[in-house]
Order: C-alpha cells, then structure tokens, then sequence
C-alpha cells in the first residue's frame, strides 16, 4: 500500500484533513456529521486533552478545565511562549497547545489510512501578520510543531491556492480566477491561471499572478458582534456614576479568545469587583461579576458566532444568552449588523483590490471569483469582493474541505516530481 499524504487545512475556527494515496483525494471525516471540526482544545484539570467537539462539549458541560480556540492566532504573537493557567492545573504553554492539536489530527489520520503518516502539506495564509518577521516566526513555529507532532516531511501552501487547485482539477476550459479564502482568522486571495492542461503541473510560478491577504476575518466579526451586541449588557459603553465612561479594556479581552486568561486572573476579578460603586446600572456590573467568576466568556463568543451564522439567512438573529441571565435575549438586526462590521468588509474589499490591481489582469477580464472558507457565507463581505471584478462568476468551492484536498492533491505532485527526479537519477 503506498503512503498516504496528509493535507491539514489547521484554520483558527475549524480544520480539515485529507488523505491522497495516489490515485484519488478524500476528505477524512472527522466530526460526527462533517469532514471538519472545531479547532478547539479542552485541557482538564486531569486527564487527556479533549479536540474539536468533544473539547467544545466539555466547556459546554462546565467540567473543570480551560478551552482554547482561535489557537491559530497564536503563531504570530508574543504570547505563544507563554503559560496560561488551567483550573484545577498547573497551566499549559499556549504554543504546546497547537503540537497537541495537530498530533491529535495525525492520530485521526492514521486511523482513516490505516497505517502511519508521515507526510503533511500544510496550508497556511498569505500573511500570518502584517509584520514581515513575525509572519516569518509564525511559519517556523507551525513547521516545528508539525514535527514535533509526528510528522517527518512537512511542506507548505499558501492556503488560496490550494483551493485553486482543487477546484482546478474538474476544469475543461482555460480560467483566470481570483480565489478568495475567507476564514476565521484570516482573508486570503490569489489571482491565477487555471486550466485542464495545467493541473499536473508542480511549478506555477507562471500561472499565480498575485497574492494579498489580510489579518481580519470571521473571529474578528464574531468579536464585533460580541462588543457591540452583547457586553452593552455587561455595561460596556455605559456612563459611569461619576459620569464618565466605563473602563472598556475588560471588555476586549472577554471578546479575544486569547486574552481571556488575563481577565480571568484573580487580581483581575477582584479589581473589578471592587468597581461595583462605579456603575449607574447595578445588573450590568453584576453579569460583568458573573462572567468573570464562572469563566464563560466563551459562551458569548459562541452567541455571538451563531447570531453571524443565523445572519446568512435571516433578517434578524435571536442570541439567547442563559449562561449570562437565565431568559436574557436580544434581537439583533442585519441592519445593525452592516453597520457593526463596516470596517472588517472595508478591509477585506481593499485587500482583494490589492491582489487584483497586482496581478495585472483588468477586473472585467476575471472568469470566476472563487470563494471558500466560512467567512464567505456573510453576504456582505461576498458582495463587496464580487463588485470588483463585475464579469466574473461566483462558485461557492467546498467552504470546509476544498483546500484540505487541494493541499493533499499539491502533496501528490511534490512525490511524483521526486520520484521522476530518483529515475532520472
């Protein structure tokens, strides 16, 4: 049986993998009714870690413990290096966090290939961060921990790409496409040249035209919805008794999944607990209490996830929010919702300008804008990305799997091109 190569598609909201023997491309399945599963980690206070969804469904059962998500937008930061504290533990280093999910993804894969993997492709985005060296860092850091998790041969992609691959290999006709991979963390796009007698093809340096990306995406409309929605009844934005403005950081950190270990920590509860003769609303500043006491923060991230979710398809989402205040609802309108995200469409709009403008090919002359990634699904962002090349034809490409399988399917081509390389030799 030949080996199987391993495409991880290790996104900061969901992952994929797929397995490519060298004859067809297959999704793993990995969750209960999807090829994909939450990138989410659950560390208990004993015991093995948790992933995917048994790691949301042990936060959601309040066992003790921590869950981590969006551990992607580690990579980058100074926080990586870092211990975060565990309840009932000792802590956990944020970076150990991704070797251990991405074991755990090579342990399901071995499982469906029914021998050892050893080979990975790797997405990655365009740009981990804006800033040169860390976006550098972050590559390092994703290829060590690939190896320490058990892979002996890693590579990489550019995440828009792989997608462009995958859709690529059912062509009959010459396309220029602009791929736009909008994800949880970040807005990937990559103009270029696809066609039936070009898929085979290992080097495409000639055919990608261009690439941009951008480090705002789904956690960051998730956030927004968070902080203009939900912590308003946490007291966020309120006057306080002296009359000014409620101190807002709080607020930040319990809306960015990785800075909740720093509002959690006791200095930082009894700080603001002590705050209670600060604030005219009296019920707002006791769910502040709540949230921070009981560690569920992560409950209204998930609220306001699926408002973004329900969104898609209705004119108003309802966010029940019981973990807060048994009961506690609110309305929130599409209209409010545009309003609130205005600044992330603006940002991915300019970045898929960017791509455009750079792979010299005038907007009306792209053939097909080929969206992927969850993010895609929000109307308003797929708009403003269609807008700008008018003649092109969207296709929804696989939101969960395509680039998993085109990063499998660029894996067969790097093993073929060494093999033909060991016969020539």
């Amino acid at each position: 049986m030949a080996p199987y190569i391993c495409g991880i598609d290790f996104g900061t909201s969901n992952s994929a993998v797929a397995l490519d023997a060298g004859s067809q491309v297959d999704l793993l399945k990995l969750g209960a009714t999807a090829a994909h599963i939450p990138t989410a980690v659950f560390v208990p206070a004993h015991g093995a870690y948790l992933f995917g969804e048994a790691a949301l469904q042990a936060a959601a059962d309040e066992e003790e413990g921590r869950l981590f998500r969006s551990i992607k937008s580690l990579l980058p930061s100074d926080l990586y290096d870092e211990v975060a504290a565990v309840d009932g533990g000792n802590g956990v280093a944020f970076g150990s966090l991704i070797t251990q999910y991405l074991a755990d993804l090579r342990r399901r894969a071995q499982v469906g290939a029914k021998q050892p993997v050893k080979q990975a492709v790797l997405g990655r985005p365009v740009r981990f961060s804006e800033q040169p060296d860390q976006d550098a860092r972050a590559e390092t850091r994703l290829r060590a921990a690939a190896k320490l998790a058990g892979f002996e041969s890693v590579h990489m992609l550019f995440e828009p790409i792989a997608a462009a691959l995958d859709y690529e290999r059912d062509l009959n006709t010459e396309q220029i496409a602009l791929v736009a991979d909008l994800g949880g963390g970040t807005s990937d796009f990559s103009a270029i040249r696809l066609g039936p007698k070009r898929h085979r093809a290992l080097d495409r340096s000639s055919d990608a035209l261009a690439s941009s990306g951008v480090y705002v995406a789904g956690t960051d409309v998730d956030r927004q919805i968070d902080l203009r929605a939900i912590m308003p009844l946490l007291g966020m934005g309120g006057v306080s008794a002296e009359g000014g403005l409620i101190p807002s950081k709080i607020y930040f950190e319990l809306a960015t999944w990785h800075l909740l270990n720093f509002a959690y920590k006791p200095s930082r509860v009894r700080e603001i607990k002590s705050w209670d003769r600060l604030y005219q609303d009296q019920a707002a500043h006791a769910r502040l209490v709540r949230v921070l006491e009981q560690r569920i923060a992560h409950h209204l991230l998930a609220a306001a996830e699926r408002a973004k979710i329900e969104l898609s398809e209705h004119a108003v989402a309802r966010v029940l929010l019981d973990p807060l205040e048994n009961g506690l609802t609110l309305d929130y309108p599409r209209d409010a919702f545009a309003q609130d995200i205005n600044a992330i469409v603006d940002a991915i709009e300019a970045c898929a300008r960017e791509c455009v403008l750079a792979s010299g090919v005038k907007p009306e002359r792209f053939d097909v804008v080929i969206f992927t990634g969850g993010t895609s699904s929000i109307q308003l962002v797929a708009q403003a990305i269609q807008r700008i090349v008018p003649n092109a034809k969207a296709i929804v490409h696989d939101r969960f799997g395509g680039v998993a399988r085109g990063l499998a399917y660029y894996g067969r081509l790097l093993r073929e091109d060494a093999t033909h390389d060991a016969a020539r030799a």
